[in-house]
């Protein structure tokens, strides 16, 4: 059902600074399709609050309130926030509405599949949940060991970064 493929540390990486202001960072995910082109938004380790950082290196804070440990975009343009101390999934709407979408979950990883379906990483259950456009929920893999990471590529396939076993976990598209 899936492979686990260890993946070297890098050896070499250069990074930009963007914003010299930047708390350690976590829930780092780019730019929605509302707004402008490049932004970069990250809830802060520690902080009660996403930031919207632009390529021009300008730092706001885009909603306050959800220790936000994860963050996913939707195709509406919805933020979804892994709220770590609430144990709770936030949606922010693109007019700032703050409501929750699931609750009693150890979230630690989100990201968007192809069908609009919400994946998210339970540290709690060591599983892969997966949330309906309609927020029906259902177990897509289980005996993950303590997921911290997702993504999802433009084949479908499934990423997940296993804490508990310093790897990366691929779950194929048709879950062979």
């Amino acid at each position: 059902m899936f492979e686990h493929r260890i993946i070297p540390p890098m050896t070499s990486v250069i990074l930009k600074r963007v914003v010299a202001s930047c708390v350690a960072i976590c829930g780092l995910v780019f730019t929605d399709a509302d707004a402008a082109p490049g932004d970069v938004y990250s809830g802060g380790l520690s902080q009660t609050a996403v930031y919207r950082f632009t390529p021009q290196g300008s730092k706001s804070t885009f909603v306050s309130g959800p220790f936000a440990d994860s963050l996913a975009f939707d195709s509406f343009g919805d933020l979804f926030i892994a709220d770590t101390r609430a144990q709770s999934i936030v949606r922010v709407s693109p007019a700032g509405t703050v409501s929750t979408f699931a609750t009693n979950i150890d979230v630690t990883a989100l990201a968007f599949d192809r069908q609009g379906n919400l994946l998210v990483g339970d540290m709690t259950t060591d599983s892969i949940l997966k949330y309906t456009p309609a927020a029906l929920r259902s177990t897509l893999v289980a005996g993950v060991a303590s997921p911290a990471g997702l993504a999802v590529d433009t084949a479908g396939n499934v990423f997940v970064s296993e804490a508990g076993t310093n790897s990366i976990l691929k779950i194929a598209a048709d879950l062979t």
